[in-house]
């Protein structure tokens, strides 16, 4: 257990920790004004693989 990380949530599978890291990270490019073509890309490509499961 993590004790020092309030938030922390216990374990999580890697792949939904990467999914979420490529989401998080193209909303906080977007709203500062930064949209940066791989990482939409990436996330695209995340949404693709979502959709098909």
């Amino acid at each position: 257990m993590n004790k020092k990380n309030k938030y922390y949530l216990g374990p999580a599978p890697l792949e939904d920790m990467a999914r979420d890291c490529i989401f998080l990270l193209e909303k906080a490019m977007y709203d500062i004004g930064h949209e940066d073509d791989m990482v939409i890309e990436l996330a695209n490509e995340v949404r693709k693989v979502l959709s098909v499961l």
